[in-house]
């Protein structure tokens, strides 16, 4: 058995396929198996990831008859391979440091507590499609590692960029029937059932279309014009069903001082209460909108 097992989800990724498998392979830490399974790809995605799994033995193409499972339940069925100790995501379209492996294993051996699920995730450069342009990091130096910072997010910290324990992969199988989005799922196992850590130092190239990379570095004047022209939302609203899915399915594990985060959450999410109970919620809890409880209230005074 390998130490690090990793498991990848390709669908027509010919692009950029090559140059992620060629940044895996060149890994300082060499003792890895990396499982790929692909949703159906019609262009030269698999015929690649056959040639490379002659070439070099830890690289494992899943071959089942499943179909296109989409993105949550492609990732979902390779983790179901990954029996090793620690266990990684990758996407089809990156570029990983040479330490990747090396540095987020020590981290998480460092941080990990006996039968209790970790994630450790690190950050990452946000690039051009082509690579030659960077647009800093994808995480703030300063990003505030809790549920409450968490919860007004509307996303799971990025996949590409973790690396977990067996212990996390066990409590995280299989995912909920609503399962859209696979990073999301571990991200709700570490935060209310273990323990989530953040590695700040970048260790691979994030590759960004246009159009994602300019949205995900607005300046603060052009967050507040989305807001004032009606293009951000308090909440998505399956992220929502599904942490609502997530926290009645395993509410047997989740601590009180959570469930109650939680319940104030949902409180404010959904509307039912006046604005000044909202904004007390908000205040109570601190919950935080990128890293600032002011603007998620002025989010909720402009989308009440």
């Amino acid at each position: 058995m390998s130490v690090v097992d990793i498991a990848m989800a390709t669908y027509n990724g010919e692009k950029y396929l090559l140059a992620q498998l060629e940044s895996i392979l060149s890994q300082s830490f060499t003792d890895f198996r990396l499982f790929i399974r692909d949703d159906g790809s019609s262009d030269s995605t698999i015929e690649i990831i056959k040639s490379y799994a002659k070439k070099d033995s830890r690289i494992h193409f899943i071959d089942d008859n499943l179909g296109n499972l989409r993105v949550s339940r492609n990732f979902e069925q390779a983790l179901t391979y990954c029996t090793a100790p620690y266990i990684m995501f990758a996407d089809q379209d990156d570029v990983w440091f040479k330490n990747k492996i090396d540095v987020s294993l020590s981290y998480i051996k460092k941080v990990e507590l006996i039968d209790k699920p970790v994630l450790v995730f690190s950050n990452s450069i946000l690039s051009s499609e082509t690579l030659d342009k960077e647009y800093g990091n994808n995480y703030s130096q300063d990003l505030d590692v809790t549920l409450k910072s968490f919860l007004f997010g509307n996303a799971g910290y990025q996949g590409a960029a973790m690396i977990f324990n067996q212990k996390l992969k066990q409590m995280a199988l299989p995912f909920l029937a609503n399962s859209c989005v696979h990073d999301y799922h571990i991200s709700l196992i570490g935060l209310l059932l273990g323990n989530v850590c953040f590695i700040n130092t970048p260790l691979m190239l994030y590759r960004r279309h246009s159009d994602a990379t300019t949205k995900q570095n607005l300046t603060l004047f052009g967050r507040l014009k989305c807001l004032f022209e009606g293009d951000s939302i308090l909440y998505n609203e399956k992220m929502l069903n599904y942490l609502k899915d997530f926290a009645s399915f395993y509410k047997s594990n989740i601590n009180t001082e959570n469930i109650n985060i939680l319940n104030d959450y949902f409180e404010i999410v959904e509307n039912k209460t006046s604005f000044s109970k909202r904004i007390q919620l908000v205040r109570k809890n601190k919950f935080k909108v990128r890293g600032s409880s002011k603007y998620l209230i002025f989010k909720i005074f402009l989308l009440r």
